[in-house]
């Protein structure tokens, strides 16, 4: 974007040079050294720099307070974000050295004037000079070549996160309420009291009107695990495969499947079967079990846990369920194996920290409320936090792809407007350079499509030859991207002509106004005012 601003900028400031150059020859021919002709130019760029500069703190501090009031990304840590002093004195040294860098060419244009030849042509000036024609026309490919790939990235990320939001998780999280509660030990010393205040709290529920089902899971939203370990088939303990990759556990009551919409895909959920004193039992996923029992039927099948430290009876798989991305959604589905709420076996200390579940009829937060009112009843003392919707729980685990893919495609749009900018100024100042030449054009038959067509080919080849250098840069840059991005090649060559397409509009476009008010030139006008 500095890129972008800094061209516009310079191109603006050559044709300052150029409309400037009789009174620089008047100077240089009553004795200004090179550094007096080209100081003026770089003071203006200096106060433009500075004015630029301190609206941008401005603008850098609103941003901030933004950010921080609605932190669309989940920051860490986000009340202690500021403006790092640090930061601001780098961006300083970078305005300064946009300082330089813009003033340099016309400052050396101006220094360069031939007075000799400027005063004998009376101050005129036809095109303005060949350098500095081809100088604005190669600023302007560059800003549309530096537009193009920061567009080509930003619908990259777009196309991402639209691969990562239309992927299929594993659960219906429409129409569900989530809702956290902690037993800890020092409310709840015993493990029976805690069993029958989350039995309470189900029963209760269930019964509230609008509800559909209820469950209780350990781990803060379905789409993340809180344990893992290592488990082998019975009788293959010390296979090596065995500890080459770890199984994610969670706990769960009956009606989790149901809640969340977990297609079981062979054997029984848990039931009133699955309790303390029993067997252990445990529902497997799909991934897990075409891992461990390939081409065999699972359910029955038993697993051990590896290396536990203790002998630890083996848990025999009653059911195969679904796969949820349980890793988040980005990554692959983790092996997950399920333990009764009931009958947790090692995990017992997890049920002290669960995530109750509850699908409704309707909304969430119409029944948000008395589901709350209901957990009371059964236990006042008990704390119920993070009463959300699923579906924003959900959205939270895509929040930073969403900022930056945002914060991207804001930046794509106005380097777009730019550049669009870039291309009007460049021809609509040529347009005024040859104004003499196109009334002479109008006045010898030329027709108005005519002279339209000359003065949009101009922006139209500028186009051309910017997007081309765009498209080779973005093949190169969009390969950094390769690790940021999800069910999308950094060379994906519809985005490519999609975006080229675009900016090839936006040129053309971009040259229609003066190219129509070109072709308005009044050819007596024109030859009188020359």
């Amino acid at each position: 974007m500095l890129l972008i601003a800094c061209i516009n900028v310079a191109n603006l400031l050559l044709v300052r040079a150029e409309d400037a150059q009789p009174e620089i020859a008047l100077r240089s021919a009553l004795g200004a050294s090179p550094g007096e002709m080209a100081r003026p130019f770089v003071i203006e760029t200096a106060v433009l720099a500075s004015i630029g500069a301190v609206s941008g703190v401005g603008v850098a501090l609103g941003a901030i307070a933004l950010v921080k009031r609605f932190n669309p990304g989940g920051i860490p840590r986000i009340g202690e974000v500021g403006l790092d002093l640090g930061v601001l004195a780098f961006t300083g040294a970078i305005a300064l050295g946009t300082v330089v860098l813009v003033s340099l060419v016309p400052g050396l244009r101006a220094a360069r004037v031939d007075a000799g030849a400027m005063l004998k042509d009376g101050g005129r000036s036809v095109s303005g000079g060949l350098f500095s024609g081809r100088l604005r026309n190669a600023l302007v490919v560059g800003e549309i070549a530096i537009a193009l790939m920061l567009t080509v990235g930003a619908g990259l990320l777009l196309q991402s996160f639209k691969n990562l939001t239309d992927i299929g998780i594993g659960i219906e999280s429409e129409g569900v309420l989530s809702m956290r509660m902690d037993f800890p030990v020092w409310q709840y010393g015993d493990m029976e009291e805690v069993g029958q205040v989350q039995e309470g709290i189900l029963a209760r529920a269930v019964n509230v009107a609008g509800v559909r089902s209820v469950a209780l899971a350990h781990a803060d939203h379905p789409l993340r695990l809180n344990g893992q370990w290592y488990f082998a088939p019975e009788g293959q303990e010390a296979d090596p495969e065995a500890t080459k990759s770890m199984v994610g556990i969670r706990v769960a009551s009956p009606g989790y499947l149901e809640t969340l919409r977990i297609p079981l895909l062979s054997g029984r959920p848990f039931d009133e079967r699955d309790r303390a004193g029993e067997p252990f039992t445990i529902l497997v996923n799909e991934a897990l079990a075409k891992k461990r029992f390939p081409n065999e039927d699972p359910i029955g099948r038993r697993l051990k846990m590896v290396n536990a430290g203790r002998e630890m009876p083996p848990f025999e798989i009653i059911g195969v369920i679904g796969d949820v991305k349980n890793e988040g959604i980005r990554e692959s589905v983790r092996e997950t194996l399920i333990l009764p709420r009931a009958n947790p076996a090692f995990a017992a200390g997890w049920t002290r920290h669960l995530t109750l579940h509850v699908r409704t009829v309707g909304k969430p937060s119409a029944v948000a409320g008395a589901v709350r009112a209901a957990i009371t009843e059964v236990d006042p003392k008990l704390t119920v936090y993070d009463i959300k919707a699923l579906d924003e729980v959900i959205s939270d685990t895509v929040a930073t792809p969403r900022f930056i893919t945002t914060l991207v495609g804001l930046f794509a749009l106005l380097a777009l407007l730019l550049s669009a900018l870039g291309i009007y100024g460049v021809t609509s100042y040529s347009v005024s350079r040859r104004t003499k030449e196109i009334g002479v054009r109008i006045a010898l038959g030329a027709r108005a499509a005519q002279v339209e067509r000359l003065v949009v080919g101009q922006g139209v080849k500028l186009g051309l030859v910017g997007v081309a250098l765009g498209l080779g840069g973005a093949a190169l840059g969009t390969q950094a991207m390769a690790s940021v991005l999800y069910g999308i090649t950094p060379g994906h060559a519809p985005t490519f002509a999609v975006v080229a397409t675009i900016l090839f509009g936006v040129a053309t476009a971009s040259s229609y106004l003066p190219a129509r008010r070109a072709s308005r030139i009044s050819p007596i006008q024109a030859l009188r005012d020359d």
